[in-house]
């Protein structure tokens, strides 16, 4: 059943019954990782500078809230808690 969607992209998360979380997007991403992936890219001259400009801006701007993601999967786990089992 899909529980998050955008029109970027239809599907952003979805679950399976109650033991399959999964997550379109890449929580581990810090504002670093993002400003090393860019600069790797136009070091390579895969992306055009005035895209790099841009991208840079936003980044900066950005701020990932791992404490939100932890909320969620801790959530999702502890609801079905009850009927995980380990084989």
């Amino acid at each position: 059943m899909v529980i998050g969607w955008s029109d970027k992209t239809g599907i952003e998360m979805f679950v399976c019954g109650d033991h399959i979380m999964g997550i379109q997007g890449h929580p581990e991403y810090s504002t670093d990782i993002l400003l090393q992936i860019i600069d790797r890219l136009i070091q390579r001259n895969f992306i055009m500078e005035a895209i790099v400009v841009e991208a840079r801006e936003k980044a900066e701007q950005w701020e990932l809230d791992m404490e939100a993601w932890k909320i969620l999967c801790i959530t999702f786990l502890k609801a079905h808690s009850h009927t995980n089992h380990i084989v």
